[in-house]
């Protein structure tokens, strides 16, 4: 009976040790798969549309990521918001004055019942000029004014139709923080480069992601996302099912996070835990959980079998590679002080992620900016509580206003009309 707990454990810790340790290899052959020829940028407008919401601590220097592209002589950014009182539209006139001539401004009116981001989202693709559309979350930086020309580049080849990349959380200074990107960085980049590498490429992951606009309409739009949790992937999910693939960028975005409250980081591991458990294939949610738990298996193992030399290898396995990972990440920077942080912190966040994992299967709400959402089987969210409104805050432009014109610092506003049936569901209760 002892023998055969001990091959049980084995397997089920061990196994996933060999995966990790295979990240290198299966990242080699990913990103091979993405190198494409040059987008011919004389005849291809370029069309990046970013949602926003609220001031986010580095959001000037991410907007200025996006405007300071130096390798697309025509491309456009999208400044997607509900309404102009919202704090994130002072930082984008801002930068448009100093950059004019490349931002204009997107009002896409209340989202009432929708998800935000895929609101602000199909305005912005309504409002777009562009033949290749580039999603950007406001969080997220280009790491060099070159990237996006390099990130677009694999769209010539007509075989692929989504291109993505992974975000890179970095810049921890609490334990929230730290727990938060050990919860994110390592595994989301090796489940990527896994599933790029040999052919499960019905994904993507929204913080940067690109694909042609008579891809996006073959593939349905955004208007049938519009409640979705993981859009992102449902989005790739579409593309594949017209015969075409997704890869992986080999660089990443950079998310440049300080601090975040354990109540925050709780929120958002229990919303992406949920939503894949609810969004998820049920062997992909399974195999998903057997990776976050590894270290929690291993760590049972060995105090059911504190004298077996094999559990304290496995488990010593685990923790090396899973903190030597989170130290080496590519572009998280490499400061002493910062790699420690992260190759301590990770051991925990996976502890963290195998919890949450657990705790995902018996919830059903979520909350996302103040609002709880019920999740449906699939994925579909339905608001169950908004937050009511600030007090001397102006109210919206009405959802079916149009404002066009040029302000003092040369910011272009439009509301765009949104895809057929998004007006009807914006003032959902």
């Amino acid at each position: 009976m002892r023998d055969a707990f001990e091959w049980m454990f084995q397997g089920l810790s061990g196994l996933p040790l060999l995966l990790f340790q295979s990240y290198p290899i299966h990242a080699w052959v990913a990103f091979r798969k993405a190198h494409g020829a040059p987008v011919a940028e004389a005849s291809q407008r370029v069309s990046v549309i970013v949602p926003l919401h609220g001031a986010e601590p580095e959001l000037r220097s991410n907007l200025r990521s996006l405007l300071e592209q130096d390798s697309l002589a025509d491309y456009e950014v999208l400044l997607c918001m509900e309404d102009a009182s919202d704090d994130a539209a002072a930082v984008a006139e801002q930068l448009s004055a100093e950059i004019p001539g490349r931002a204009r401004l997107v009002l896409s009116g209340p989202a009432g019942a929708e998800l935000g981001k895929l609101h602000n989202l199909m305005a912005g693709v309504a409002a777009a000029n562009g033949s290749l559309f580039v999603f950007v979350d406001g969080d997220a930086r280009l790491p060099s004014r070159t990237y996006l020309a390099k990130f677009i580049a694999p769209l010539a080849n007509p075989s692929i139709g989504c291109v993505t990349c992974y975000p890179i959380y970095r810049g921890g200074r609490d334990l929230g923080t730290l727990l938060l990107a050990g919860l994110i960085n390592v595994d989301l980049r090796g489940t990527f480069v896994v599933r790029s590498a040999w052919g499960g490429g019905a994904f993507a992951n929204g913080a940067c992601m690109a694909l042609r606009k008579e891809t996006l309409e073959r593939a349905g739009g955004l208007g049938r996302l519009r409640r979705r949790m993981l859009m992102d992937s449902r989005l790739a999910q579409n593309v594949t099912r017209l015969g075409l693939r997704t890869v992986v960028h080999p660089h990443p975005v950079l998310i440049d996070r300080e601090r975040t409250t354990l109540r925050e980081m709780w929120d958002q591991s229990t919303r992406w835990h949920v939503a894949m458990f609810r969004g998820l294939e049920p062997w992909t949610w399974v195999a998903f959980g057997w990776l976050r738990s590894a270290l929690l298996l291993a760590v049972v193992h060995l105090l059911a079998t504190p004298d077996s030399l094999t559990a304290r290898g496995v488990l010593t396995g685990i923790v090396c590679v899973r903190a030597g990972q989170a130290a080496t990440l590519p572009g998280a920077g490499w400061r002493i002080a910062d790699v420690v942080r992260r190759a301590i912190a990770q051991p925990f966040a996976d502890i963290l992620g195998a919890i949450a994992w657990l705790f995902a299967m018996s919830q059903s709400t979520v909350r996302w900016r103040d609002r709880r959402y019920r999740v449906a089987p699939g994925g579909e969210m339905t608001l169950v509580r908004s937050p009511a409104r600030r007090e001397g805050v102006a109210p919206p432009v009405p959802a079916r206003a149009a404002t066009r014109g040029i302000g003092e610092a040369g910011f272009f506003r439009e509301r765009p009309r949104l895809e057929s049936g998004a007006e009807a569901h914006r003032d959902a209760p």
